[in-house]
């Protein structure tokens, strides 16, 4: 449907067949009936106001009226900007200032610059983008995250004015379902949980061990565990405890190729580590404070699947080492080589004052207090 406004003849409002709302302007160069007319959306309503788009659809009028093409510039812009050079410009003003910016940049050159590197910007269809995604579907998990850094860089391109708005090609690609992994809790891990509910009777628990973001700030959660202090948003936190990770192996791979004497020796050897484009933050790429030239062999992307793996005897690991008390069949490498994080409890700032946030900090600051030598480890061959 197409309304037309009255007062300013040529803009108009047009509500396509999905819902959404886009302004547009029917003009012709220099005027006169002899010109065939053109049509160019300028904005999406709600993120463009109507007032503003009316003021812009003006402006622009009043350039057609005097013969100059007021998309004109546009169009040469959508012309001649590759996929390739978007990516560039993604890449210095968004994605360095974020903290999995280094995750995008990997993802970009990996997966979407080989495809659409050379294509225009204005070309890249949607049909480009199903194929794209289909062609990754032994990988749902990262095709859905080449999907959504699609459709942010996409965006991107409607405000940057690269495409029209309301085109971006991501639209009505389906991401795929992606399997939640589950891990149920032992008898130790239990008995805490009802010494804190003991101590704190109207408290509910929900335990949600999912690879998968939340967002605090808006409730998804009360009260999240992650690694390292948070930098970004309204949070507020409590340092836990710093904890140490090393080199391990399995006795039996020792046994099969020997224990190497030093950590260069370890260059060309079987390792283990995280699937680099999955690691969620940048505190988890330890792999260059060990072996920095080198590539794991065997990549997964949760430590308790690295610690299977390195049990198994599959290669050499860096694991955390409170894990090492548990596993007597594991081996700590080069005891004075070690990397250090930290685990913080954060809360959005508007919970300072909710007791139940408050009380679960404090059993959690607890816990920690009291297994505190056990997440340094000295375990040497």
């Amino acid at each position: 449907m197409i309304v037309h406004d009255e007062k300013l003849s040529g803009f108009r409002v047009i509500v396509r067949a999905n819902g959404k709302v886009v302004f547009g302007i029917r003009y012709r160069v220099g005027g006169g009936r002899a010109v065939k007319p053109r049509e160019a959306v300028i904005g999406a309503h709600p993120a463009m106001k109507v007032a503003q788009a009316r003021r812009l659809a003006a402006d622009y009028l009043a350039k057609a009226g005097i013969g100059e093409d007021p998309m004109a510039a546009r169009d040469a812009v959508r012309a001649s900007d590759t996929f390739a050079d978007i990516c560039a410009r993604y890449v210095a003003e968004h994605a360095r200032k974020k903290k999995s910016g280094g995750e995008d940049a990997r993802l970009i050159e990996k997966e979407l610059t080989p495809r659409f590197g050379k294509l225009r910007i204005a070309e890249i269809s949607r049909k480009d983008v199903a194929e794209l995604h289909a062609s990754m579907s032994d990988r749902p998990v990262m095709a859905n995250r080449a999907r959504a850094l699609l459709s942010k860089i996409f965006a991107l391109c409607e405000v940057w004015e690269l495409r029209p708005q309301g085109t971006n090609p991501c639209t009505l690609v389906e991401p795929y379902k992606e399997r939640a992994r589950e891990r149920f809790l032992g008898d130790d891990e239990l008995a805490r949980l009802g010494a804190l509910t003991a101590r704190h009777p109207g408290l509910r628990i929900q335990l949600v061990p999912l690879p998968r973001s939340f967002s605090l700030s808006q409730r998804e959660a009360d009260i999240a565990v992650i690694v390292g202090r948070p930098t970004k948003g309204r949070l507020r936190g409590k340092k836990l405890t710093d904890y140490s990770l090393g080199v391990y192996a399995a006795r039996s791979y020792l046994e099969q190729f020997g224990a190497p004497e030093t950590l260069e020796e370890c260059a060309g050897r079987r390792l283990v580590g995280y699937v680099e484009d999955l690691i969620p933050t940048a505190e988890l790429n330890y792999r260059d404070e060990f072996w920095p030239n080198e590539r794991p062999a065997i990549e997964v992307s949760t430590a308790i699947g690295q610690l299977a793996a390195v049990r198994s005897g599959a290669g050499l690991g860096v694991l955390h080492d409170f894990f090492a008390p548990d596993f007597p069949e594991l081996t700590r490498l080069f005891p004075e080589k070690r990397a250090v994080r930290s685990y913080w409890a954060v809360w959005h700032q508007n919970l300072n004052a909710s007791k139940r946030v408050s009380a679960v900090a404090a059993f959690l600051e607890q816990i920690v207090r009291k297994e505190g030598g056990r997440f340094f480890l000295d375990r040497g061959v």
